[in-house]
């Protein structure tokens, strides 16, 4: 099941336990002004690829559940991280073609950015993902979800 976070606009500029944050408009920007609410990211759980055999994939998307961003997009970022050891290491490469994107909401083909990893062995690893939403010509906190950790056989290393 994807991961879930809501931006929206509050008076404290960090982050809340349900994952709401602060988002303003950058200064002389009236168009974000009137349409500061709130958006989600979405992220789904490390799987392996139906597409690039061999390899664990992550998507990270959003969504305008009111269409409050309507036609406006939002840079997004996934980081994919696996466990080595006690320590969790970032795994995917960035930038890609596929990472980040600039992209309007919605999520599937065309509207998600994408992560992945080559498997090295088929050594059971743990593997998580997370999500940087960054809503074009917006303020917004460094909130980045994660996804469900996962144990796969493929190890990257």
């Amino acid at each position: 099941m994807p991961a879930t976070a809501s931006a929206s606009p509050t008076t404290s500029p960090s982050p809340t336990a349900s994952g709401n944050s602060d988002l303003r408009p950058e200064q002389g920007s009236a168009k974000v002004a009137s349409k500061a609410a709130p958006f989600i990211s979405k992220i789904d759980d490390p799987h392996y690829s139906s597409s690039h055999a061999g390899s664990v994939n992550v998507h990270g998307w959003w969504l305008d559940t009111y269409n409050n961003f309507s036609g406006m997009k939002a840079r997004v970022t996934v980081y994919l991280w696996a466990k080595k050891g006690s320590q969790w290491v970032q795994v995917n490469k960035i930038p890609t073609k596929k990472n980040p994107v600039t992209v309007y909401a919605g999520g599937g083909g065309g509207k998600r950015a994408s992560g992945s990893v080559s498997c090295r062995s088929h050594k059971p690893t743990w593997y998580h993902g997370q999500v940087d939403v960054d809503i074009i010509d917006a303020i917004d906190t460094s909130n980045r979800p994660n996804s469900q950790d996962r144990k796969l056989n493929c190890q990257p290393w």
